[in-house]
């Protein structure tokens, strides 16, 4: 198309065999234009190394982020990895990585640009054999010790030596937008319990009046569901 360009970019890491990948389009152009059925990385694996397994669930119509596929023994493959999964997210067993085509599009104007998140590409193998207990994969091995060097390096941010990493509890994660004062309070007081130090109210808080559904598009308070919030949060601040 006239007027548009696409940037398409890699990263190699010296120690591990990874190859992260998004692309960058810039409408150049005076028309307005759209991007949908954005596929990222076609791996379309051979027979042999066809086999996969979902290295994190499927779940409430998520694509796993990470989908390992390899050979029967699981002793050569590679991993996929979408690095950042949602429902727009798509990573298939016949090898796709992209975006959903049945939720994504991008609409940019003249001048503007739109910049996908990246996807991953991590290489394994070695011998399978039998241990004591179960058989000892290439696969195994590699997740359990030189991709999860590579994600803590590279992918997660650095946590300097002196700091340490707050877990989150998100709302969203167990109740979606059905959230109020008491069950706030309830799940505040297992979130404590459990060491989380930082409480995420999403969305679910806010009065979007009778047709604005759950998404967050006033400032003000739900006062059905949180009569007080200023209350709520110095609740929350209390369990920390």
């Amino acid at each position: 198309m006239n007027g548009v360009s696409v940037e398409i970019n890699y990263e190699i890491y010296k120690r591990f065999p990874a190859i992260r990948k998004w692309v960058k389009f810039i409408n150049q152009g005076s028309q307005w234009i759209k991007i949908s059925d954005l596929v990222l990385e076609q791996l379309q694996p051979v027979n042999k190394y066809s086999h996969n397994i979902q290295l994190t669930s499927a779940t409430r119509g998520i694509d796993p982020s990470i989908l390992a596929f390899s050979n029967l023994t699981a002793s050569a493959g590679i991993i996929s990895v979408s690095e950042i999964p949602s429902r727009l997210r798509r990573l298939s067993d016949d090898g796709t990585i992209g975006y959903n085509p049945g939720f994504f599009e991008w609409v940019l104007g003249p001048g503007e640009s739109f910049e996908s998140e990246p996807v991953i590409i991590y290489a394994f193998s070695g011998e399978t054999y039998p241990t004591v207990s179960s058989v000892s994969t290439a696969l195994d091995r590699c997740v359990e010790s030189e991709f999860h060097y590579f994600l803590n390096e590279y992918i997660i941010r650095p946590v300097g030596k002196n700091k340490s990493i707050a877990p989150v509890f998100c709302s969203w994660t167990n109740y979606s937008a059905a959230i109020n004062d008491s069950n706030m309070r309830a799940a505040a007081d297992v979130a404590a319990r459990i060491g989380f130090k930082c409480f995420q109210l999403d969305a679910g808080w806010s009065d979007t009046g009778p047709n604005g559904g759950w998404a967050v598009t006033s400032p003000k308070p739900d006062l059905l569901k949180f009569p007080d919030l200023k209350r709520l949060t110095g609740y929350f601040t209390s369990k920390t």
